[in-house]
């Protein structure tokens, strides 16, 4: 009789193992938003199917004898990024914040190791080579600046004496600082229009208003002054006619020759004569080999992440994760159009890869950390409806 009720036991107890492990699932699921988990899904998907059509083009450039090479790589690297990102989402909002923190401490001193022993590549510093692997830091620091910036920000509401916004320029313009001396204009305008959103929706001052308007009319002059290249770029938008545009004219291209339905998965040309196709112009690779359906779909996933974030934030009750929220999600929406406008002429070429679809380690981790803190900070929590429906958000 004992003995059966042992080997009762020995049974029940990997099924109650199997149990709690679906629940945790299945509380997880419950409780982060369930939209932006399969757009985000969605996009990451996307990117690496992009890149099965990316790869055999960009190893013809690059001499790599495995034409999938890239796909291979991309793989690896949505594999880490759904890790981390599903990882991250499960913190609470005091851990995101102090996850945010040490983020931001660890890239700041990568930036600054960048400045030394950094690896160069197109005129500028900006990577950290681990063998064949190579660490843009600039990624990483973006949404944990932007989440600390906040976090400054809505202090005010506890303790009306304390300096959040000296504080909060302090912590903004020290990353920028290093950004420029890379040089890298595009995250440094990507990283300071974030942070004036955030600064305008926390309710700044007509003093601070005005003191942030100066300094960015001193940015955008000392960017003519001292950064040739910004200029450059500058002048190429505005004047093709007189300058080298070969990148801009193969993207356009492309993008014309998808017509409605595209050529085809992998049949696309103009990628052959694009050297950046699978990185910052894969959306006009992608839109020659899908066409403008193919192409109004991924936008499509991008807007409905993008607003679905956004609202969702904007209803937490708690005010910090209110405002980091609609920060990081401002964030990934102002760099996915400022790709997408360079891409379609809209815009002077950033540099800029597209969230979750651009061929790169870095990039793809980076916008994992985004998205997965913002997660962690718009679920639901115990008490959220009632805070909700106290402070008129319901």
């Amino acid at each position: 009789m004992h003995s059966v009720q042992k080997r009762s036991m020995e049974i029940k107890i990997p099924r109650k193992k199997a149990k709690v492990q679906a629940n945790f699932i299945v509380n997880w699921w419950n409780n982060v938003d369930q939209w932006s988990v399969l757009m985000v899904a969605s996009l990451i998907m996307f990117g690496v199917m992009l890149s099965f059509g990316s790869s055999v083009a960009a190893t013809t450039r690059a001499s790599i004898s495995e034409p999938l090479y890239y796909v291979y790589r991309q793989a690896a690297f949505a594999c880490i990024a759904v890790t981390l990102l599903f990882s991250l989402s499960l913190l609470s909002v005091d851990n995101a914040r102090r996850m945010a923190l040490f983020i931001y401490g660890g890239s700041l001193i990568l930036l600054v190791w960048i400045m030394v022993f950094g690896h160069t590549a197109k005129g500028a510093q900006r990577w950290i080579r681990l063998g064949s692997f190579t660490l843009q830091p600039s990624e990483f620091i973006k949404p944990a600046a932007i989440i600390l910036v906040a976090w400054l920000l809505t202090r005010r509401i506890y303790d009306p004496n304390f300096r959040a916004e000296k504080f909060a320029l302090l912590l903004i313009a020290v990353p920028i600082a290093l950004f420029l001396m890379q040089p890298d204009v595009g995250q440094t305008i990507l990283l300071s229009v974030t942070f004036f959103i955030v600064f305008f929706i926390s309710g700044m001052s007509f003093k601070w208003g005005a003191i942030l308007f100066a300094s960015a009319s001193v940015g955008g002059v000392a960017l003519f002054a001292f950064f040739p290249h910004f200029v450059d770029r500058i002048n190429r938008f505005r004047d093709p006619s007189k300058n080298d545009v070969f990148q801009i004219e193969q993207a356009l291209n492309a993008i014309a020759n998808g017509d409605l339905w595209g050529k085809g998965a992998g049949e696309g040309v103009i990628k052959y004569q694009l050297p950046d196709s699978h990185t910052d112009f894969i959306f006009a690779m992608a839109t020659e080999e899908w066409g403008l359906l193919g192409a109004l779909l991924l936008i499509s996933l991008f807007a409905v992440l993008i607003v679905r974030g956004i609202h969702v934030a904007s209803r937490n009750p708690d005010p910090f994760a209110q405002l980091a929220g609609i920060g990081l999600f401002t964030l990934f929406g102002l760099q996915a159009s400022i790709n997408l406008a360079v891409n379609l002429n809209l815009s002077p070429a950033k540099g800029m890869t597209l969230p979750f679809i651009s061929y790169g380690g870095s990039s793809l981790i980076g916008t994992a950390i985004t998205m997965g803190l913002a997660l962690a900070l718009s679920k639901n929590r115990p008490g959220a409806s009632i805070l909700r429906k106290v402070s008129g958000k319901g």
